[in-house]
This record gives C-alpha cells, sequence and structure tokens, in this order.
C-alpha cells in the first residue's frame, strides 16, 4: 500500500486561453521527445493544409492557442507534452477543452493522469486522425475516488506520419466540480442550461427580462445584468394559477456519492408570496423524495437575496429540483436567477 503527503499547487489559473503567450501555470515536459513543446500560434500554421484558421477564444487571427509543428525536424512518432500543475487528492475536477486536428498527417492526442505518488497513469481521452478543419470540444470528468493522491493532468500530442500533422489546443479549463454541475451554471441569458420544465407539475416556469405583468409583485428585473439586459425565471401568480399548484425546474443527472452546493439568488415580493423550494429526486423518479431548504419570507422590496445550500452526498444518481409554489394570490409572483451548482459542501 502507498502512503504519500504531497502539497498541491495553489494560486494557479485553471482557465487558459494562452493569451500574451502564457500557459497560466501548465508547463512543458522536459522528460517528452527533446526539443519538441508545444507552440504558441496566431492565425495559421506555417504549413498549408494543416492546423486551425484562427484561436477558438475570439475566432480571429489575433487570438492565440498552442500546437505542435510537426514539419522537419519532426518525425513520426515524436510527442509534447504540456504538465497542469499539482492538483489535490480526493477532489473532484471537470476538464474541458477544444482541440483541432486538420491534416492527412495528424497524429494522437492523448489526456491522462499521473499520480504523483505511486507513478501510476490513467487514460482519460485518446483521438487520432484527421477531424477536418474546425474547433471540437472535449468535457471529461475526474471523480474524487480515482485520484486518491496528489496528481497532475498531462496533455500530449504526436506527430503522425507526415507534416500535416499540426494538431492544436485552446481553452483548457479545469473546474473544480463535476463535469454534470459544470454545466448546470445558469444566468438564463440563453435558455436553461441543461435545466429542464417538468412534465409532471402543474404550469412552467416563466423566462423574462423585465418586470412581471402584475403589479406590485415579482423582481424589477434579473439580477445577472443591472442594465435590464439579461434574463431570469419566475412563476406567474395569476390566473389560472390556483393556490398551492407548483412548477418544478429540474436539474441534469447529478452523480451519487459526492457533496455538492447549489448557489441561488431569489426574489420573492409580493403580497400573497408563496414559497420556493430546493429538493432532491432519485434518478427514475417521477416526483421528488427529499427537501434540502425551502424559501417562505416574502420581501417588503423588489430585492434579490443570495443563498448558498448544502446538498448532502445521496446513495443514487439525483437530480435537484426547484419547486415554485403559488400563494393565496396573484401577488405571489416568486423569481431565481444565477444558478450554479459545484461539488464540495458550500
Amino acid at each position: 500500500m502507498h502512503y504519500c503527503s504531497l502539497r498541491a499547487d495553489t494560486g494557479y489559473e485553471d482557465k487558459c486561453t494562452f493569451e500574451q503567450g502564457l500557459l497560466c501555470g501548465w508547463r512543458q515536459d522536459t522528460n517528452d521527445t527533446q526539443g519538441f513543446d508545444w507552440t504558441f500560434q496566431a492565425g495559421t500554421t506555417q504549413s498549408q493544409d494543416t492546423g486551425p484558421l484562427a484561436d477558438h477564444t475570439y475566432g480571429t487571427a489575433n487570438g492565440n492557442y498552442i500546437y505542435i509543428e510537426a514539419s522537419s525536424p519532426r518525425v513520426a512518432g515524436d510527442k509534447a507534452t504540456l504538465l497542469s500543475h499539482t492538483l489535490p487528492a480526493n477532489s473532484t475536477k471537470c476538464l474541458n477543452f477544444w482541440y483541432n486536428m486538420f491534416g492527412d498527417g495528424i497524429g494522437d492526442l492523448i489526456i491522462d493522469v499521473k499520480d504523483l505518488c505511486t507513478g501510476a497513469t490513467k487514460t482519460l481521452f485518446n483521438v487520432s486522425g484527421n477531424k477536418d478543419q474546425k474547433w471540437l470540444e472535449a468535457t471529461m470528468g475526474i471523480p474524487a475516488s480515482s485520484v486518491p493522491h496528489d496528481y497532475q493532468i498531462r496533455v500530449s500530442a504526436t506527430v503522425g506520419p507526415t507534416f500535416h500533422g499540426d494538431l492544436a489546443l485552446d481553452d483548457l479549463f479545469i473546474q473544480d466540480t463535476s463535469c454534470a454541475a459544470s454545466k448546470m451554471d445558469c444566468d438564463f441569458s440563453v435558455d436553461l442550461c441543461g435545466w429542464s420544465q417538468s412534465k409532471v407539475d402543474d404550469f412552467d416556469w416563466t423566462r423574462s427580462r423585465s418586470t412581471t405583468s402584475s403589479s406590485n409583485t415579482g423582481p424589477n428585473g434579473d439580477h445577472t445584468d443591472a442594465q435590464g439586459g439579461g434574463y431570469y425565471l419566475y412563476t406567474e401568480g395569476s390566473s389560472p394559477q390556483q393556490v398551492g399548484q407548483t412548477a418544478d425546474l429540474v436539474s441534469p443527472e447529478l452523480p451519487a456519492g459526492t457533496d455538492f452546493c447549489l448557489h441561488i439568488y431569489t426574489n420573492m415580493f409580493g403580497a400573497t408570496m408563496g414559497s420556493i423550494a430546493v429538493l432532491g429526486q432519485r434518478s427514475g423518479d417521477s416526483s421528488p423524495s427529499q427537501s434540502f431548504a425551502r424559501f417562505t419570507q416574502a420581501t417588503a422590496t423588489p430585492a434579490w437575496e443570495e443563498h448558498n445550500i448544502n446538498i448532502p452526498a445521496q446513495p443514487s444518481n439525483f437530480n435537484v429540483v426547484v419547486r415554485g409554489i403559488i400563494g393565496s394570490g396573484f401577488a405571489s409572483d416568486a423569481a431565481i436567477d444565477d444558478l450554479s451548482i459545484h461539488s464540495g459542501p458550500c
């Protein structure tokens, strides 16, 4: 049995767009092919018919990305590896990045994690060959149970059979949460971000960007954009809604065995305000079976209030349900905005 006591690195920016020639705490591996590193680039690469036209972040020739240059003196099989800073044991992470593999000589892109105690490696991602001249997104989870010791993420690219093998990478992001949770952060500016309206409740949440249709209830505008350009969700308390009816907003599935924190803003202004509940629903069930929080206190002004709600680890995969409950009259337009869920306690 191995035992290691290492110290994870801190203070690094875990979202890297490679602008200004910065690796954001990542570093070139000195144990890969000698003299072969990932290269910073803006615009196209020096070889025709391979590599991206522009970076992914901005989609212009002014933005930077990194790539492997497959031209001479490189030969097939040469490898360049990028190493993350040291990441802590027993912590769930989500790795997200964009890659470009255009050219008839593209080699391999391999992502793995290396246990810094035992030296063992585990492959997370392995893809090879021509994928056309477009940026593709990849997302992969690193559950806490799979990293009992401090570790590094390694991003490796190998040279293929010809110089048409310029493989590129951009917008590398290590998030401190599960990948399922990372997709749930939502300000409702575009859509519901993977959340969904329940099909077995009484009515749906309404998406709005200004005041609600009833006077003296609901917010004056969304929480995200103080200039009134953003959106929020609310429960319309007017007819045909009736006292006690519910609208359920359901998260994507979350994994068992991990603590989560829900961060949410609520607006509960109205003389006949109902309530907002945060519930848990086992995957496959048609209704929630657990209560995590409930907000029943109306506010005297249309102010947004911030809440952090601990969601303890569940024995099976589950969904978070945000339920709006209609009060005793039309002045019960309860609203929510800026939801985010992250692994770990609040």
